[in-house]
């Protein structure tokens, strides 16, 4: 084929050529003409049919800009390097050396990766290796790529699933993949010379859209394992176990609402009539506030404190504490506690963390209060080597059914004769870790005068 090409036509109107003589012109693929059509690279004229035609003089304005220092003639020597498929192969030699990069930007996303063995790196190095290779066998396969290839990318993302991967890291990986090899495409791009601009512009077009096809690929593969593994569980024990989340939601947002509508209440009461209410009722109503305010806090700090016991990172200081003095502190921060009757001796000592201790027998007493009935009796004793602080109340007592999970924070607990939407709240199964934590144990009994009764079992103090 002669170097050169006639631009015009007798007529004067520049020579069209269709799509396939175009490719042959420039030496690429009617794939590769499409690419450079849809990149912008190319600007098409259609015919009368629709089908694309281009004129003779852009195709050699177009080989021209792409050529060494622009002096490139339109079909002369070398222009086998327009031909993408030529820096894929040379991107293919160089996958191990993007797998040994892919590590070192990985370590600096992920420092502990710094601390793996040379095993964990060599295998983490040829997983990447295997990634790149992919990446370019698919990317050289184009449309052509078949449904085996996908099954077995999807294949990868399952193999992770199962391994206990997480997904973004999975992605971060295919995302690093991807930029490296664009790096280094434009690497040897520029070691080869300006004139694979051109290849590198089509390789650019594929590479990208081939990634996304893998990384779509594998991360289905992933969710698909994910969702066949949950659907492997127990159903019945899933639906108890959303219920038993939903009970407990409704039982915290109902432990929230009651005293807030009942501080808004009150607040409203002050703002319209604080003229006319005398002083007494006043302070009567400033002490409702405060003490509707400290269940609200308390029951934030038993939430804090439930996640941080199932953590294990709730710090207790055991010490030897005097048993009345704690409960005296206690019924202060309980409203309505003044019914209680206490009956503890001044010199009962027992090792627990004070303000744990505070903490567990204010939620017993509350618990009592709202489930329970009058009178609601606190005792402390030594027996058996150990001291016991007991909660009663003479209320209709725990169902039996219900007694297995009444220190459950995802069991509700509520009586025929009040809404039961009502719980027990957090704070049985706070009492029970807190109580625990310090050496002793919780428990319920029915009381033999009818009611429930809640014994808390604590060391004694070391003697001599």
């Amino acid at each position: 084929m002669s170097n050169r090409v006639e631009v015009t036509q007798a007529s004067g109107r520049p020579r069209l050529v269709d799509l396939p003589e175009a490719a042959s012109l420039l030496r690429l693929s009617e794939d590769g003409v499409v690419a450079l059509v849809g990149a912008g690279y190319l600007r098409p004229t259609p015919d009368d049919e629709g089908s694309p035609r281009f004129a003779v003089g852009d195709l050699k304005a177009f080989v021209a800009r792409n050529a060494d220092e622009g002096a490139g003639t339109l079909f002369g020597p070398g222009s086998d390097d327009l031909d993408p498929d030529a820096l894929l192969v040379a991107l293919d030699g160089r996958s191990e050396e993007m797998a040994r990069r892919a590590f070192d930007v990985f370590v600096a996303a992920f420092p502990d990766a710094a601390t793996w063995s040379m095993g964990e790196q060599y295998r983490f190095i040829a997983e990447a290796k295997a990634r790149f290779e992919a990446i370019l066998a698919v990317t050289a396969l184009g449309d052509g790529a078949d449904d085996a290839l996908t099954t077995d990318l999807q294949e990868v993302g399952a193999g992770a699933a199962w391994a206990g991967s997480s997904l973004p890291q999975l992605l971060l990986v295919l995302r690093i993949s991807r930029d490296l090899v664009v790096q280094t495409a434009v690497e040897v791009a520029e070691e080869r010379g300006r004139h694979w601009g051109l290849a590198l512009s089509l390789l650019l077009t594929r590479v990208l859209p081939a990634v996304d096809r893998l990384t779509d690929a594998v991360a289905q593969g992933y969710w698909n394992t994910i969702v066949e593994r949950e659907q492997e569980r127990d159903v019945a024990v899933a639906r108890e176990l959303d219920s038993a989340k939903a009970e407990f939601l409704t039982l915290i947002t109902s432990d929230l609402r009651n005293p807030l509508t009942t501080i808004l209440g009150l607040g409203a009461t002050l703002e319209a009539y604080a003229a006319d209410i005398p002083p007494a009722r006043i302070a009567h109503i400033g002490g409702s506030i405060r003490g509707y305010a400290e269940r609200i806090a308390r029951l934030a700090d038993d939430l804090y404190d439930i996640s941080r016991l199932d953590a294990g990172a709730l710090a207790l200081h055991v010490r030897p504490v005097p048993v009345a003095s704690a409960i005296e502190a206690a019924l202060a921060s309980v409203p309505g506690s003044e019914q209680v009757a206490v009956r503890v001796p001044a010199a009962l000592t027992a090792m627990a963390d004070t303000r744990r201790l505070e903490q567990v027998v204010a939620n017993l007493i509350e618990n009592a209060l709202t489930h329970g009935a009058l009178p609601v009796v606190v005792d402390g004793v030594e027996r058996d080597g150990r001291v016991e602080i007991s909660v009663r109340d003479h209320g209709a007592g725990v169902p039996p059914a219900l007694i297995p999970t009444l220190f459950s924070r995802l069991r509700t607990f509520s009586r025929s004769d009040r809404d039961r939407s009502r719980g027990t709240g957090l704070g049985l199964a706070l009492a029970k870790g807190l109580v625990e934590g310090m050496g002793g144990a919780v428990a319920y009994e029915p009381d033999p005068g009818g009611g429930a009764c809640f014994r808390v079992s604590l060391l004694l103090p070391r003697t001599g």
